[in-house]
């Protein structure tokens, strides 16, 4: 996969995700680069939960499967997980997400 954003850019903007978000699968695919490169536990939380937070409240029946999968064999992104908050997320989503942090935290 080709790297579509860099850290240490001065041109990342998170208002460029949050336009992203009108179109879904590119915004996936942005947020598990996000989380995958996040430097820390800050960063991950100030560049990805907010994000996944946005995109599970728009489209998270479209998109909880692949979120609830990637969770099971990746320790970042179920601590990304965790820093969720519900927002408008559906209570399917909402349980489907917590559940797999919580899990992970055990």
């Amino acid at each position: 996969m080709p790297r579509l954003l860099s850290f240490s850019s001065s041109s990342f903007e998170l208002a460029n995700l949050r336009t992203t978000l009108e179109l879904p699968e590119r915004a996936w695919t942005l947020i598990v680069e996000i989380i995958e490169r996040a430097p820390s536990d800050a960063a991950l939380g100030f560049l990805a939960a907010s994000p996944l937070e946005d995109l599970l409240s728009k489209d998270g029946p479209d998109f909880i499967e692949r979120v609830e999968q990637r969770a099971l064999g990746n320790a970042k992104f179920r601590r990304a997980l965790g820093m969720l908050k519900r927002l408008r997320m559906t209570e399917d989503v909402w349980h489907g997400a917590a559940c797999r942090a919580a899990r992970a935290a055990t």
